[in-house]
């Protein structure tokens, strides 16, 4: 930002050394000018002419120490002109018409300016507390004028995108600013103008290194009094943290954090959505209810570490087992449910069952330890038991009982009695 005088802006290269004896010189033209041709009224009015030159300095006081000196000047003409300027009787209206002329102009002129330099501090103060505020927040801000180019970054805008403001100034904003993955359609910076909206846009953001950053943006329009647009602004945030928190409390919120298997919220989830497919397809759907054999004893012998250790191993042996179709869910302890979705019939959910069984037949090496495992099973079936989840569960908990009260390591099915033998 090019500053003049502390405050103020200038378009052109001011340099003050050279521009303060300029108006000077210019000052005393006009009056050389203006003393030897007094009558003609349109030349005192050129004392305005350095009033305005002086407001390339941006100082209030030099802009009114000009108009004094002129103002000066132009009474000193009247009393310092050829005595036959002055006195010639045809000349005096002109005469003293040019000086009125001379002091309304200086006035208005002196005032107008005064006006627009205190306006242009007003302004300038504005926008360097508006630019402070910007490079000072904890958010990126990018603006770009009404074609969409780069006009502003603040340094975390340059630090997330990796672009440097004096790169990125004139570029299009897609160039610096590039977004990927969006989570909601993105509609053109310049279709936000037409519709006056702000946009507030979930993305990831590929830095210039090609570093991938999830970001949160508003998109807004930058209006002018009349309502017109002149430029947009970005204001975006590295959400990368937050995501990740989230993505956390989700998977503690629908996950089993000892084994990683959906626990029972997601199970019931999932339940309610495959009952409503098996509904829909009329398809025979199970439910197999799991309790492991023995778990309390291995618990109470080698302490709970090794028993949560030995819970993670029957998870793995029980997805192994499992079609990718079916799902597994822990309800706690050493409970597991398992849906089976798209059965042709109740030969299918028992061939699945017997292969849980085979898979914890043999041992679990646990810590150098040889454990045994073995499970309960009790089945379901939609609709054939039940059209209701709850249903479902309470007689597929039923028929995992009846097993395990004919020793364990079996499956019973909850219409019927008869047992589907040991494994």
């Amino acid at each position: 930002m090019a500053r003049v005088n502390e405050w103020t802006e200038s378009s052109f290269p001011v340099n003050p050394r050279v521009l303060a004896p300029a108006i000077a010189v210019l000052v005393v033209t006009i009056f050389a000018v203006d003393y030897f041709e007094p009558n003609v009224l349109a030349l005192a009015s050129l004392y305005a002419v350095p009033i305005l030159v002086s407001l390339w300095l941006g100082n209030v006081r030099i802009t009114i120490c000009v108009a004094l000196a002129s103002a000066i000047l132009a009474v000193i003409g009247v009393h310092a002109s050829p005595p036959n300027e002055v006195h010639n009787p045809d000349s005096n209206f002109y005469l003293y018409a040019n000086r009125l002329a001379a002091a309304f102009t200086i006035g208005v002129v002196t005032l107008l300016a005064v006006w627009r330099l205190r306006v242009e501090r007003k302004l300038f103060d504005t926008r360097e507390a508006v630019t402070t505020t910007l490079e000072s927040i904890a958010e990126g801000v990018i603006a770009t004028d009404v074609q969409g180019r780069v006009s502003f970054m603040n340094p975390v805008a340059e630090q997330l995108t990796g672009v440097a403001e004096s790169d990125a100034i004139g570029k299009a904003l897609d160039q610096v600013f590039v977004l990927v993955d969006e989570h909601a359609p993105r509609p053109p910076i310049v279709e936000l103008a037409k519709r006056r909206e702000t946009a507030s846009i979930d993305g990831t953001l590929v830095s210039k290194s090609g570093r991938r950053i999830s970001v949160s943006q508003t998109r807004s329009s930058i209006r002018a009094s009349d309502g017109n647009v002149y430029g947009h602004v970005i204001v975006f945030r590295d959400v990368t943290a937050q995501r990740e928190h989230e993505e956390t409390m989700t998977r503690m919120a629908y996950r089993d954090t000892l084994t990683g298997l959906p626990n029972r919220v997601s199970l019931a989830d999932r339940l309610s959505l495959e009952l409503a497919h098996a509904r829909r397809n009329r398809d025979l759907l199970a439910i197999a209810y799991v309790d492991l054999d023995g778990f309390k004893q291995v618990n109470d012998r080698f302490g709970h570490h090794v028993g949560d250790q030995y819970l993670k191993a029957i998870a793995l042996r029980l997805r192994s087992a499992l079609r990718a179709v079916d799902t597994i869910a822990r309800l706690g302890g050493d409970e597991f449910v398992i849906l089976l979705p798209g059965l042709a019939d109740q030969r299918d959910a028992e061939l699945v069952a017997r292969k849980v069984l085979d898979a914890l037949s043999t041992p679990i090496d646990v810590d150098g330890r040889e454990l045994q495992a073995g499970a309960s099973i009790g089945v379901a079936l939609y609709p054939n038991d039940g059209d209701e989840a709850e249903m479902l569960m309470r007689r597929a908990d039923k028929a995992m009982y009846r097993a395990k009260s004919a020793g364990g390591s079996r499956v019973e099915f909850a219409g019927e009695r008869a047992s589907s033998g040991r494994a």
